[in-house]
């Protein structure tokens, strides 16, 4: 593909890519993020601070070309096939495991109904995630850029208003990350009613707190953190920086009070407490994982729980169906028992690992959904079998003309995991250092709002079920042992979890060894 023909002074109807910083990344705020249209971002990282930092405001593409494809008529078979047997239906949302717009509708009670609005997909979707709404507030975004500020707005007027949707405009306009945003928002709120932070307190904030709830509040906050007025410098290195400005940071991280769980990063709203596997690929790897494969197995059932309703389908035939499509782990049920009897185990172990390899190479490299990938568990089909392991090379190998498998997907991505790990090693990694925030080990999860029903597939009493989560930590020691568990069936050492020279020679990686050899950091034993 290659970029338009402005310069001859060529005309074109197409529309252009453009990724842009806002007034954060002008500032080299740690919290600044790229927005593409309204509401994608290369959101944790910092992006918008470096392009601020090198004076870059905006790349704006038009391409010129289509992207050549092996075999169309095999692709568009895979989108009708995909879209006419599992695509989202209109008419049985209250059904559907995987639709947000499906979340956001009356019989729903995790979401407030969204009035006059449709689905909206990326281009070629066979399923739609994200919403267009007659009012023209917050539409094509999703997911926390709307959640930022819907609590507070729930909270102050008893239903979701349009304060949640003006701040998540607000919070795209100044190009904010979402997390960063949500999370300190409340740390700040809760600072505020210690009677630590407010106008004149010990951390002077010209924040009215009276007006927490409002438009106007997440807009003067937001305003803070883009052009770093007074407290705001502070706000823009993000708040676990700001903690620790303000001597706040040890503290704050002991009582939970700071809701940083992993390497200095805001904790996603499922807690490693709760959803383990999301925990657990956070702090084996280098950043808030923010891949949702299992995810649904908290929400769906959560809300039909809550709601008082018995899931469909039932947790046995759920981790059955789900069990089937682990490869190389297939048909190991237990893998998806989220007990606390089993949260420590091999079975875990291989979740986790499960979950690194795919998303590894099916999202990260061949850059499918997060939000659509892996289908495990399909309403709208009887038998309730989505497309997993069929789907994902179906449309893979029509536009590339290979004939890649499943597993073989798989096994590159833990060629690819085993390669991120070296490279962490290279850098100074250690299994020392593996370890999360002392909240995590000492306070018991409780979950509030829609996470005040925490539930997942589970063993109770020998039978599956879909088990409450809510009131367990994480034991320190028993986590130790789990670390021992991962690495040493990923082929790591156990004694620091650096790769071993045979895994990574068993993976094509022998010059990968060779590197970490001649910095004395590899696996040895």
């Amino acid at each position: 593909m290659t970029l338009g023909k402005e310069e001859t002074g060529g005309r074109t109807t197409q529309h252009p890519a453009v990724l842009a910083i806002g007034p954060a990344g002008e500032r080299k705020s740690r919290a600044a993020c790229l927005i593409h249209d309204a509401g994608n971002a290369a959101g944790q990282g910092g992006f918008g601070g470096v392009w601020g930092a090198k004076n870059l405001k905006a790349v704006s593409v038009i391409g010129s070309g289509s992207i050549p494809l092996t075999d169309p008529a095999g692709l568009m078979k895979a989108r009708l096939w995909a879209q006419e047997k599992y695509a989202l239906n209109m008419d049985k949302l209250e059904r559907s495991w995987f639709s947000w717009f499906g979340r956001r509708q009356p019989q729903n009670r995790f979401w407030a109904a969204r009035p006059n609005a449709r689905l909206a997909a990326c281009v070629g979707c066979h399923q739609g995630c994200k919403e267009r709404a007659h009012d023209g507030l917050g539409s094509e975004s999703t997911c926390v850029e709307t959640a930022f500020y819907g609590g507070a707005d729930q909270a102050r007027h008893g239903k979701q208003t349009s304060a949640a949707y003006l701040a998540g405009d607000a919070l795209q306009k100044y190009g904010i990350n979402a997390y960063e945003a949500l999370r300190g928002l409340y740390y700040v709120r809760d600072l505020n009613k210690l009677g630590v932070l407010g106008p004149g307190k010990e951390i002077n904030c010209p924040l009215d707190f009276s007006r927490f709830g409002e438009a106007d509040f997440a807009e003067a906050f937001l305003r803070l953190i883009a052009l770093r007025e007074g407290v705001g410098d502070d706000f823009a290195e993000g708040f676990f920086r700001a903690a620790k400005r303000w001597g706040r940071q040890e503290a704050d991280l002991k009582s939970g009070l700071l809701a940083y769980p992993y390497w200095g990063l805001p904790e996603h709203s499922y807690d490693p407490r709760a959803e383990v596997e999301w925990g657990y690929g956070t702090i084996l790897g280098d950043r808030d994982i923010n891949e949702h494969d299992f995810n649904a197995l908290f929400w769906w059932p959560s809300s039909q729980v809550w709601a008082g309703r018995a899931p469909q389908p039932p947790a046995q035939m759920t981790v059955e169906i789900i069990a089937s499509k682990l490869e190389p782990f297939a048909g190991d049920a237990s893998m998806l028992d989220y007990s606390t009897e089993n949260m420590y185990s091999e079975h875990m172990a291989k979740l986790v690992a499960w979950h690194r390899r795919y998303t590894r190479f099916w999202k990260q490299s061949v850059l499918y959904c997060d939000q659509r990938w892996p289908d495990f568990i399909n309403t709208n089909v009887p038998g309730y079998k989505g497309l997993t392991g069929e789907g994902e090379p179906r449309f893979f190998n029509a536009v590339t003309g290979m004939d890649l498998t499943f597993g073989a997907g798989m096994e590159l991505g833990r060629r690819i995991w085993n390669l991120d790990n070296a490279i962490w090693t290279l850098q100074g990694r250690h299994r020392n250092m593996v370890k999360f925030a002392d909240y995590i080990y000492t306070a018991p999860f409780q979950g509030e709002g829609g996470y005040a029903w925490y539930c997942m597939p589970g063993k109770k009493n020998g039978a599956w079920d879909y088990v409450r989560l809510n009131g367990r930590s994480i034991d320190r020691a028993k986590f130790e042992a789990f670390k021992t568990l991962f690495y040493t069936l990923e082929g790591w050492h156990p004694e620091n979890g650096w790769p071993r020279e045979s895994t990574l020679k068993t993976l094509s990686l022998g010059r990968v060894a060779q590197a970490l050899k001649e910095k004395n950091r590899l696996g040895q034993g």
